[in-house]
């Protein structure tokens, strides 16, 4: 009927106005740096000016004992005492503009068992995390299978991106013990165009 074909086509031009950039995107498509080693970087790891050449790198999703893996990770010598801490760097451009340009970004995150995330240096997101950490923090909290197989969504507000070039984001995960048998993380950012439906936040920082 004719009110029927007038609520389709309000949710077709709804669904139209809805357009997602996705800006860093998830699993194989994305090349990280890496440090899977016994120590914490230099404090400055999260900036844009850091040099990371001397990282490893690989494609996501990274971590070790789960299936699916783009990158395994080095764990230590002792299956018993494994590091606790990874770290990763990866970088995105958006365009010049994308402040006024973009209404929200939405940051998805994998991690197994907790992660803190940085963009340009600065905290957007921190999950299963205590609010202090350092290379030995433990967790907050094991997770289960449901849990680290989920993608955690927060948003950030646009003004953290860089006006132009490129954007760096930054990540530690941490286990929430050192005789954890798996390490997962993965991540993706994507921007909203203003004017547009902007995704519900699970979280926020």
């Amino acid at each position: 009927d004719t009110i029927s074909k007038d609520r389709k086509a309000r949710s077709k031009r709804k669904e139209e106005l809805l357009i997602e950039e996705v800006l860093l995107p998830r699993g194989g498509k994305t090349v990280w740096r890496y440090l899977d080693g016994a120590a914490a970087p230099d404090a400055s790891w999260t900036s844009g000016r850091f040099d990371d050449s001397g990282w490893k790198s690989g494609n996501g999703p990274l971590g070790y004992g789960e299936e699916g893996l783009g990158t395994t990770l080095s764990f230590g010598d002792d299956e018993e005492n494994k590091h606790m801490t990874a770290y990763f760097r990866a970088t995105f451009s958006a365009e010049d503009g994308a402040k006024g340009k973009f209404k929200a970004v939405a940051l998805l995150l994998r991690r197994d068992d907790g992660a803190v995330v940085y963009i340009n240096g600065r905290e957007v997101a921190r999950s299963n995390m205590p609010p202090k950490v350092v290379f030995s923090t433990p967790a907050s909290s094991a997770v289960g299978t449901l849990d680290e197989d989920k993608f955690h969504r927060y948003i950030i507000p646009p003004d953290l991106l860089a006006e132009e070039g490129m954007n760096t984001v930054a990540v530690e995960v941490h286990q929430a013990s050192p005789r954890s048998s798996d390490f997962l993380f993965d991540l993706e950012i994507s921007g909203y165009a203003k004017d547009d439906k902007s995704p519900e936040p699970d979280k926020t920082p």
